[in-house]
């Protein structure tokens, strides 16, 4: 059944239009879909850019794979601005410098998502990425060493989805949510960076009564 539009949205998904389609997204490991870039070196340094950014991030994307059962998508979980911001829809409406590519994302909201889904504090989310940020592709098992003590101040496995929400309304911005896939059709809300990409979504099949053109303020922190 299609989420009622007036309940609130309490889930938030931001991806790229180039990267949207109307139906079932699934998430996995991006060095499965690449070749090693060949600065990309065991001990060296590797460039800064967005390819090295998502392999650095991806041993704590295993790391909490292997907790959760299922390769990971990430969602802000919550109604406050906050959480919109975390999903880095804002960040597109940083001043551009003039060699930085226009980014335009697209952010899927929903009012309520099946199981299984998995919630974590985002301000311990630091430790599975910080440790395994520095190892260069390819990434082993090991590289991230989370304490038993840290694992359960991310995942307060005892939580139920009530004690996440009342938690978030607390401390906005504070959780964060992965599952498996994300039909996104099901959304009851989608905001976008201006028309053209309305209309390109409403040429996909979303509906006009959801899709909105969408500024929000910047993240500062």
């Amino acid at each position: 059944m299609a989420p009622n539009v007036s309940d609130a949205p309490l889930f938030h998904h931001a991806r790229g239009i180039d990267h949207v389609h109307f139906g079932i997204v699934r998430p996995g490991p991006i060095s499965q879909l690449l070749t090693a870039p060949a600065e990309c070196n065991p001990g060296g340094v590797c460039p800064d850019d967005p390819l090295h950014e998502a392999l650095w991030y991806e041993p704590a994307y295993q790391w909490l794979a292997s907790k959760v059962s299922f390769y990971p998508l990430f969602l802000a979980a919550g109604e406050s601005r906050t959480a919109h911001q975390l999903t880095g829809y804002s960040n597109q409406f940083h001043r551009r410098q003039p060699d930085q590519p226009l980014r335009n994302e697209v952010l899927f909201s929903f009012s309520d998502l099946p199981e299984p889904i998995s919630f974590q504090d985002y301000s311990y989310w630091h430790l599975p990425l910080g440790a395994g940020y520095d190892s260069c592709w390819p990434h082993q098992p090991e590289d991230v060493q989370v304490s038993a003590s840290d694992e359960r101040s991310i995942l307060k496995r005892s939580w139920r989805r009530s004690d996440w929400l009342r938690w978030e309304r607390r401390e906005p911005g504070s959780v964060q949510a992965v599952v498996p896939e994300l039909d996104l059709t099901q959304a009851t809300r989608v905001w976008c960076r201006n028309q053209p990409t309305r209309q390109r979504l409403l040429r996909m099949g979303f509906s006009p009564e959801r899709v909105s053109v969408q500024r929000i303020p910047v993240i500062t922190w």
